[in-house]
């Protein structure tokens, strides 16, 4: 998902943000917020993470993996909705 995400935003040249520091907020806002949400649900036994289903490394109670997707999530939404907004205008 993120490569094919960098590959379309590299590619079709999309300014996703005005700014750096819009773009550290927004992504700073998903990552801190997706951080405690799923460390609160974890810790509440909401989700239970198979430890051999993952890399194996874990920051807190939650692996690195989860981590990773939020910040790629956000990163691969609003790209495509910058290139989908792009090409049907």
């Amino acid at each position: 998902m993120f490569l094919f995400t960098l590959f379309i935003h590299l590619k079709n040249n999309i300014q996703l943000f005005n700014s750096k520091n819009k773009m550290f907020l927004f992504m700073g806002f998903f990552f801190i917020f997706g951080a405690l949400w799923d460390t609160f649900t974890i810790s509440r036994g909401g989700w239970i993470i198979p430890v051999d289903k993952t890399l194996g490394m874990t920051i807190g109670v939650m692996p690195l993996e989860d981590y990773l997707f939020m910040l790629i999530s956000p990163y691969f939404v609003i790209t495509i909705y910058k290139f989908l907004d792009s090409k049907f205008k």
